[in-house]
């Protein structure tokens, strides 16, 4: 009975050692497995690339064409931000637009001018940081002496299909396609042709081609263009009141605010530029407003 007791015994001692065996074994092999994936991190998220860019060398290379009015240059992109470098020439503006799902935020590294959020006028000069939260209607206007040079950075990472611009009904100042587009689809065309791509890029609205005969929105100079909008020709009125003949009375109070944004702003231009005195423009803004029957 001892005998078998004790052959017993020794079975289960072996047992239990080559079980403990086998788990140690799994263990250190899920432990060297764990340890491995620290040492190279192939599933973590990329959040950051680390890379340094001199904004300076870059606008040397690419500086803008003596043709150009916005030129946009993308600077780097990961799984979480898209980061871009705008180029605005003297007197040239971007169009009012806004990103759905896009918070973007602005850096003005060079310059001056006058943003407008949401119909609010805000004037940036170099070393400000602008945060422009998505479904905010933007606008800027280089009203400087200097090119404007600003760091835009985006996240999500931006795609170019995201962007939605404010239309406006009326059409007494037919506009061409926009240059904020048109920049834009030049960047996306450049980086493609850098890193070897063959990919078409869908245009952000509209069409790549000119409309024909469209000729009524080019700008005959600074001058003129500010008394198209301060006083309307009696041509421009007559297509107002065609235009609002076709709309209804919430239409007709967009077209009115429309209108009277691009008058002030170029009135806020003016004054910048040093044309009228502090005085003349407190007057003809309350002029403007009044006339108007709206409120700034």
């Amino acid at each position: 009975m001892q005998i078998k007791s004790l052959s017993k015994n020794i079975v289960l001692l072996i047992v239990s050692a080559s079980v403990l065996v086998v788990c140690g074994c799994f263990g250190a092999k899920k432990s060297g497995a764990f340890v491995e994936s620290l040492r190279n991190p192939t599933s973590f998220p990329e959040i950051y690339s680390p890379e340094i860019k001199d904004i300076d060398k870059i606008v040397e290379k690419k500086s803008l064409a003596d043709d150009e009015k916005v030129k946009i240059i993308q600077l780097g992109k990961d799984k979480s931000t898209s980061v871009y470098l705008f180029q605005i020439s003297q007197d040239a503006e971007m169009d009012a637009h806004y990103h759905k799902s896009h918070d973007e935020i602005l850096y003005i590294k060079q310059g001056s001018g006058l943003l407008i959020l949401n119909g609010d006028r805000h004037i940036v000069k170099e070393g400000m940081v602008v945060m422009i939260p998505r479904n905010t209607i933007h606008k800027y206007v280089n009203t400087g002496k200097v090119i404007n040079l600003a760091v835009s950075m985006f996240s999500p990472p931006f795609d170019g299909k995201d962007i939605k611009v404010l239309e406006a009904p009326l059409n007494f100042r037919k506009k061409k396609k926009t240059i904020y587009d048109k920049a834009m689809k030049k960047s996306v065309k450049e980086l493609s042709k850098e890193k070897g791509e063959d990919k078409k890029w869908l245009g952000l609205w509209g069409k790549d081609e000119e409309d024909p005969g469209s000729g009524e929105g080019e700008e005959d100079g600074p001058i003129s263009e500010e008394q198209k909008i301060l006083v309307l020709t009696e041509e421009g009125r007559e297509r107002i009141r065609e235009a609002r003949k076709k709309v209804n009375a919430e239409e007709n109070a967009i077209i009115d605010k429309i209108i009277l944004d691009e008058k002030l702003m170029v009135l806020q231009r003016l004054k910048l530029d040093g044309v009228i005195s502090d005085e003349e423009f407190e007057t003809k803004k309350a002029e403007i407003i009044e006339e108007s029957g709206l409120k700034d």
